[in-house]
Formats: structure tokens, sequence, C-alpha cells
């Protein structure tokens, strides 16, 4: 790759993915032009949903569901995986850098085939949530075994594609089944219990790392267990889920 200055264009989850992994090889020399054609006005204020998504992506500072708060230890694990693990050219910054955008693709792809697969209804949104926590687990295990940088960028590309799904459907749901009246507060309960997931995953894998000296595999393999146990929970939740029941007591509330 050239030296000189490079121009990404991007727009939602998977575009700001993609660019948080282009900073880290480019630093910098990394511009990106932000989609603005889903920019909308609500309530007298304009909300720049890209943008948005983008900065705080670049920042550090983006949501995703509960569950989906272990990834805070799983980040943080990445780049570790790709400065102690799979260094690439005799520096870490490219190494995390393909990891990165591993992420970013898996991320982009996940929400948008399944949702082409399983469409949007409600019921088939729901089914799908359990099986993309598996999905996560799954890969970060494989990821623990990884015996080269390309074969671990499968699968967190594979891992981010299933940790999407469960972000983005379960935010559909939310926004679906939740009356206009309670969803605000429903929202930042949900912000608030995502941050403070993600905070002690991180500082949980930080503390394995440094005082017990695990190792990034060791880790790798630990953090995939654990996304399975909401899959688990999820899918007994499910087995007694009554769509019926559901969809009266929503329609009462409105």
């Amino acid at each position: 790759m050239a030296d000189g200055p490079v121009v990404a264009l991007a727009g939602g989850v998977g575009g700001a993915k993609l660019a948080e992994g282009l900073q880290a090889i480019l630093g910098e020399r990394l511009t990106v032009v932000v989609n603005t054609a889903d920019d909308t006005e609500r309530h007298g204020l304009l909300v720049c949903a890209d943008h948005d998504t983008v900065m705080y992506t670049l920042a550090g500072l983006e949501n995703s569901e509960f569950g989906w708060g272990l990834a805070g230890g799983v980040l943080l694990l990445l780049t570790i995986f790709g400065q102690r693990v799979f260094p690439l050219a005799g520096g870490s910054a490219a190494g995390i850098g393909v990891l990165y955008a591993a992420r970013g693709v898996g991320a982009g792809l996940g929400p948008i085939a399944l949702r082409w697969i399983v469409g949007q209804q409600p019921q088939r949104l729901r089914r799908t949530i359990g099986p993309a926590y598996f999905m996560v687990g799954v890969f970060y295990i494989a990821l623990a075994a990884a015996p080269s940088l390309w074969i671990a960028a499968i699968c967190v590309l594979f891992a981010h594609f299933g940790g999407a799904v469960l972000w983005v459907f379960s935010t559909v749901l939310l926004q679906m089944e939740v009356p206009d009246r309670f969803r605000g507060r429903v929202f930042a309960t949900e912000l608030a219990l995502v941050t403070l997931m993600s905070s002690a995953s991180s500082y949980w894998t930080g503390r394995q790392l440094d005082r017990a000296g695990w190792s990034p595999r060791t880790l790798a393999f630990a953090l995939g267990a654990m996304f399975c146990v909401p899959g688990v929970l999820w899918l007994i939740i499910q087995s007694g889920w009554k769509e019926e029941t559901l969809n009266s007591e929503v329609s009462t509330l409105r």
C-alpha cells in the first residue's frame, strides 16, 4: 500500500467496522467519507445516523446488546492477538488491522445476509438470536486454535457475522415490539446494562492477561464458551415463548 493519504467510503455498521480496521493500519493517513443520504430530521433535530455510527465506532464507544457486551473482552483480545500472537511484517499494527478489518466485514455481511434468508418477521428474528450467540462462541473457540493470521481472520469474520446478527435483530425487535411510551426507558436501560457488561468483560480479560498469566488463546477459548451461556438461556426462553399471548399484550399496551 502506498504511503500517501487513503480515502474510504463508509456507511452503517459494516462500513464503520471496516474504517476501524483501516484506522489501525493507516492511522492519520485515513480519511473517511460517510454516507449522508440517510440523514433525517426528528422533532426539529437533524439525525445523522451513519455519521454517529462511524464516529462512535472509531472512538471505541459503539453500542451492542447486553449479551454481546461480552465483546468488550473480545475486542481487547483482538488487539492482543494482533500484537503478540500474529504480528505481521515485524510489527503489531498490521496484524491488529487485519483482525479488525475481518471483524468489520463480518459485521457488515451478517445482518444483510440473514435478513435476506429469514425475512423480518418477529418470530424468525427471535429464533435467529440464540444460534447467533453460538456462532460467536464457536468461532472464538476456533480462534484459540488458529494456526495463522489468515485463519484467525476467517474465525473473527464469522464470529462477528453472528455478533452483528444478534445485535441488529434484537434492536429491531425492541423497536418493533416495545410500546412507544416505554421505548426510551427500555433503550436507556439496555445501554446501561451493555456498558456495564462490556466494562466488566474488558476488566476481566485484562486482569486474566496481566495477573493470572492466561495466554490469549486460553482467553479466546474461555470467552467463546461464555458466549454460549446467553445462547442457552435464550433458547430456553424461546422454547416457552407464546407468540399469540405476546402479540396480544403488546397490542393492549399500545
